[in-house]
C-alpha cells in the first residue's frame, strides 16, 4: 500500500477527505508538499494528484523485490509518462513521477532527471525512482535493452539479415561504394556497419 503520510497542518489544506494512499504525517518532508499548494481559487496539485494513483499495480517482473508499482491513472504525455496540470489559467503540464519525487524527497537538482528502477513510465512510487543525468538515463536504457537499436529503430533501412549479408559481401571483397548502391544506403552507413560502429549487436 502507499505510505505517504501527511501532518495535521497540511491535512487541513485538503478539501474533503484525504486522498487515497495518504494517512498520518509526511515524515520530515511536509515543506515539499506545501510547495505544490496553489492559491485557494485553484485546487492544489497535491490534492489532485493522489486520486489518480493506483497503489495496486503489479511488481516489475525483472525486479519483483521492488514491490508493486503505484500506477498513474490520469493523463499521459506523449512519451508515456504520467502528466498533471499545474492548475489555473496559463498552467503547464507536470510529469507525475517528478511531482512524486519532489513531494517525498525535495527539489530535483538542476541538470538531473528522475528515472525509473521499475521501467514503468507511469509509476510514481518513490522507492521505484532515482536521480540521474540524461547520460545515466541513456545508459540505463541500453543496459536494459529498452533503447531502439537495429531494425527496432524507426529510421532503420536494413534488417538483421541484410546487415549480415552486407558484411559477408565485404569479406568477399566488395567495395563499400558497391555495397552502398546494392543496399540503398550511403557510403558512410555501409562503412559504419562494416566497422561495427552501428549494428554492433549482430
Amino acid at each position: 500500500m502507499c505510505v505517504l503520510r501527511v501532518p495535521d497542518h497540511v491535512r487541513s489544506l485538503y478539501r474533503g477527505s484525504p486522498p487515497p494512499c495518504v494517512s498520518g504525517a509526511l515524515s520530515n518532508h511536509s515543506e515539499h508538499a506545501r510547495g505544490f499548494l496553489m492559491p485557494k481559487a485553484v485546487t492544489p496539485v497535491v490534492t489532485r494528484f493522489w486520486p489518480k494513483v493506483d497503489c495496486n499495480g503489479t511488481a516489475p517482473s525483472h525486479q519483483p523485490a521492488l514491490g508493486r508499482c503505484w500506477v498513474w491513472t490520469g493523463a499521459v504525455a506523449g512519451k508515456g509518462y504520467g502528466r498533471i496540470g499545474s492548475g489555473g489559467r496559463g498552467g503547464h503540464g507536470l510529469y507525475a513521477h517528478r511531482i512524486s519525487w519532489e513531494m517525498h524527497y525535495g527539489a530535483i537538482p538542476s541538470g538531473m532527471s528522475v528515472l525509473h528502477r521499475c521501467d514503468v513510465m507511469r509509476c510514481v512510487r518513490p522507492e521505484h525512482l532515482f536521480l540521474g543525468t540524461l547520460q545515466d538515463n541513456t545508459d540505463d536504457k541500453v543496459r536494459k535493452l529498452r533503447h531502439l537499436y537495429g531494425q527496432r529503430h524507426p529510421m532503420a533501412k536494413l534488417n538483421e539479415q541484410a546487415v549480415l549479408a552486407l558484411r559477408a559481401r565485404r569479406v568477399e571483397g566488395a567495395l563499400l561504394t558497391e555495397l552502398a548502391d546494392a543496399f540503398g544506403i550511403t557510403f558512410q552507413t555501409a562503412s559504419n556497419i562494416v566497422r561495427r560502429k552501428t549494428w554492433r549487436r549482430i
